[in-house]
């Protein structure tokens, strides 16, 4: 039996992947729909992050111990081509924002031969203090998921440049959903 969560929150527990991490054991593992263990479990959500913004999923959804990151398995949804040879893009509308590529994608590598397993893409959130990693991997069959949409395991957390008064660092009361009354 697994200790209480409460027990393993107070012995330093750390939710940190690195991204090889990210790409070869936990995102194939929540494609598959294999259980986490349980001191992770309440801190990777599964949520649409490009429904909403980023504030609203803060309010919603746990965040880690001691970095306050936010671990979301999702989809992202992918452009069709326009023209052959060209890349395939991806959307990233969140609610009346969006999510804006930092300029780079960091190549995840397998480190006995170098071979490129994943990749991270850096985002900004247009309208507000927020910054996400999107981690993807690269053998993903896209008949896993369909034509128009990829698996990825995204980390959103409060950019280090917001100022002490932005929104983004203001303290969250809820993690938990709300349910309805009867």
């Amino acid at each position: 039996m697994a200790p209480p969560i409460e027990s393993v929150l107070q012995l330093g527990f750390r939710f940190e992947p690195t991204p090889k991490d990210a790409v070869t054991y936990y995102l194939p593992r929540l494609i598959a729909g294999e259980p986490m263990h349980a001191a992770i479990r309440p801190f990777v959500h599964a949520a649409d992050v490009y429904a909403c913004e980023p504030g609203a999923l803060a309010a919603q959804f746990r965040p880690t111990p001691k970095t306050g990151d936010r671990f979301f398995f999702t989809t992202c949804k992918l452009q069709p081509r326009k023209q052959p040879g060209k890349s395939i893009r991806a959307v990233r509308a969140a609610g009346p924002g969006t999510w804006h590529s930092q300029g780079h994608v960091v190549d995840v590598k397998d480190g006995a031969d170098g071979v490129k397993i994943g990749e991270v893409k850096k985002l900004r959130y247009k309208k507000g203090d927020w910054l996400m990693d999107e981690y993807s991997m690269m053998s993903q069959s896209q008949s896993m998921v369909g034509a128009d949409k990829q698996f990825v395991l995204c980390k959103i957390y409060v950019s280090p440049r917001a100022a002490p008064d932005s929104a983004a660092r203001a303290p969250r009361i809820r993690f938990f959903r709300l349910r309805a009354a009867a």
